[in-house]
């Protein structure tokens, strides 16, 4: 049965795995480049340190709007958020605290 955690974890490791492919392949091709001369060692490096920076900067992006769209996907299914439960769990507390009588299940 497919689970909403499910899901989540399967397009997790695909962008892993995807992102780790590329990111072998771009530094074997960056090697060859420098292995034949066309750039030098240096040039490599900082090749290589750029795909990384907008590497980190893209899965940022990816992960925000990933958020985004669980937050709406989560209020079109009336779940109550975190907030709205402790409130309802503050408004109980209050209630229990005004009726003496009443079974408090902790």
């Amino acid at each position: 049965m497919l689970t909403m955690d499910s899901i989540f974890k399967k397009l997790l490791n695909t962008g892993i795995g995807a992102a780790s492919k590329i990111t072998r392949f771009s530094a074997d091709m960056i090697n060859e480049l420098v292995e034949s001369g066309k750039i030098s060692e240096e040039e490599g490096k900082n090749i290589l340190n750029d795909l990384e920076r907008e590497g980190k900067l893209q899965q940022q992006e990816i992960e925000k709007e990933f958020n985004v769209y669980l937050e709406r996907m989560i209020k079109n299914m009336n779940i109550p958020s975190r907030e709205d439960f402790q409130n309802l769990e503050a408004r109980v507390e209050i209630l229990e605290r005004s009726m003496p009588g009443a079974i408090r299940i902790d």
